[in-house]
C-alpha cells in the first residue's frame, strides 16, 4: 500500500513559510540599511544638509530602526524560516523514507506552526517606569 499524497494544507503552509520568511528578511535589509546609510548621511553631511533635511533623515532613520526593534523583525524573519526549513525537510522525508510517516509528517507540521510563533509588538520601555 502507497503513501497518501502530502496533504494540500501542508503543501499550502510550506509555501506560505517560505514566503513570509523571504518578506521579512526582505523588509529587515531593507529597513537597516535605511537606518544605517541615513544615520551615516545625517552624521557625515551635517554641515551641507539644510536643518529641514537633517531632520527628515533623522526621522527615516529612528522610524526604521524602531520598525525593526518594535516587531523584532530579524528574530520573525529567522522563526519563519526555521519554520519552512523543519517543514521542508520533514516533506522531504515523508516523501523519500519509508519509516516517515503521515503521523509523523502531521506532528512536524504542528511543531512548525509553533516555530512560526505569533508577530509581537514590543513597544518602546516607558521612561517614567
Amino acid at each position: 500500500m502507497g503513501k497518501i499524497e502530502v496533504p494540500s494544507e501542508i503543501k499550502r503552509n510550506l509555501k506560505t513559510f517560505n514566503q513570509i520568511a523571504h518578506t521579512l528578511q526582505s523588509l529587515f535589509i531593507v529597513l537597516a540599511s535605511t537606518a544605517v546609510i541615513s544615520t551615516l548621511v545625517v552624521t557625515t553631511f551635517t554641515d551641507n544638509l539644510e536643518k529641514k533635511d537633517i531632520k527628515t533623515i533623522a526621522f527615516v532613520a529612528a522610524l526604521s530602526s524602531a520598525f525593526i526593534n518594535a516587531f523584532n523583525l530579524n528574530r520573525k524573519a529567522s522563526d519563519a524560516r526555521n519554520a519552512w526549513r523543519h517543514l521542508h525537510s520533514a516533506v522531504m522525508e515523508y516523501e523519500n523514507s519509508e519509516n516517515f510517516n503521515i503521523d509523523k509528517l502531521l506532528a512536524a507540521h504542528k511543531e512548525a506552526e509553533k516555530i512560526m510563533g505569533n508577530i509581537m509588538f514590543v513597544p518602546p520601555n516607558r521612561l517614567d517606569q
